[in-house]
């Protein structure tokens, strides 16, 4: 178990994969916490032909993006750096 101190920055890494049928523009929604505040997020690790994350927004501590191709066992990873 990690312990972050208050007003310390700290990452999530959030995995999508798809282990069924492809899926095209694919949409997701993360609610963080109400006591973190979201600094930025970036797509990385694509593996086997998957789309970066795109069309990332923030608003309060709801995150939404989307991705516009998964084919079967491909995965793409979302960083998002956020304060404590």
């Amino acid at each position: 178990m990690s312990q972050v101190d208050i007003y310390e920055d700290f990452q999530y890494m959030v995995t999508i994969s798809n282990s069924g049928n492809a899926v095209n523009d694919a949409e997701i929604t993360i609610d963080f916490d109400d006591d973190l505040s979201l600094l930025s997020s970036s797509s990385q690790n694509n593996i086997n032909g998957a789309s970066d994350v795109s069309n990332i927004n923030i608003i309060a501590n709801s995150l939404t993006a989307s991705v516009a191709n998964m084919p079967n066992n491909s995965s793409v990873e979302l960083l998002v750096l956020v304060t404590a």
